[in-house]
């Protein structure tokens, strides 16, 4: 009992390190670096016509109907498809080891893009192409929280809620981690970071975001998700799917 005691100890350890210090300090250090090297405008103005004044891209078809609108749709029904596989785990001995994971997903998908969403509509930071520099007519607040003038909308533009579409996919790492698939869960980080990466920059590109209202959605979302695995997850003694399938088989002759 001690030996297990000692080994969560130190897993537990190097757990929080990893999924916690490191991404505390990487996000940092991305913003900072967005901030001081002024990325945020460097950034925008790769995509603004300022001869015309207008982001070229900002209605472009692909960007809008299939990265957009589509890549949205895709989310939500992924998100269906994990509460329709957890109400069927419990009917569905082949699932039943899997409930837990596929309640964790749902459940982190659908409370970091709400999170996000929570702090966009508190925020006064205007979109890039609502901005006078960038062909908009509304003030520039100094930052995502100041009070904005009644004359003016508020900008409710940070962070980036559509980053979090791709971002809310963090879940689906942790939860391979938890069933101790780790490869896969390496595989799946990378491809969450390129799928919120791609639709970061395709909302930079539009002039619908800044870089860093992207980072700060990013960072959202993994301790949204981080929180969560530690709540519903990472101490939760969790019956692996071969024995469940066993155990299953076993009552069913």
């Amino acid at each position: 009992m001690q030996k297990s005691s000692r080994n969560i100890s130190r897993d537990g350890h190097a757990f929080y390190l990893w999924h916690a210090a490191v991404p505390l300090v990487v996000f940092a250090l991305l913003i900072l670096t967005v901030k001081f090297t002024d990325l945020d405008r460097r950034a925008t103005e790769l995509f603004y016509d300022a001869s015309i004044s207008v982001f070229p891209l900002r209605d472009d078809w692909l960007l809008q109907t299939v990265e957009h609108v589509g890549a949205k749709r895709a989310v939500i029904l992924l998100a269906v498809l994990v509460i329709v596989a957890w109400l069927a785990s419990h009917g569905l001995a082949t699932l039943k080891a899997l409930r837990p994971v596929l309640f964790f997903i749902f459940v982190s998908m659908a409370l970091s893009v709400l999170s996000v969403s929570t702090l966009k509509n508190s925020s006064s930071e205007h979109c890039p192409y609502d901005l006078p520099r960038y062909g908009g007519v509304l003030a520039e607040p100094a930052g995502p929280f100041e009070t904005v003038q009644k004359e003016t909308r508020p900008g409710r533009c940070w962070p980036s809620g559509h980053a979090s579409a791709g971002f809310c996919l963090f879940a689906w790492y942790f939860a391979a981690l938890r069933l101790e698939k780790r490869r896969l869960a390496l595989y799946l980080l990378s491809g969450v970071i390129v799928i919120g990466s791609l639709l970061s920059a395709g909302r930079v590109a539009q002039g619908a975001h800044f870089v860093s209202h992207c980072l700060w959605s990013a960072a959202v979302c993994w301790f949204v998700t981080l929180a969560l695995y530690e709540a519903l997850l990472r101490r939760r003694p969790m019956q692996s799917v071969s024995s469940s399938l066993t155990t299953s088989n076993q009552a069913a002759s």
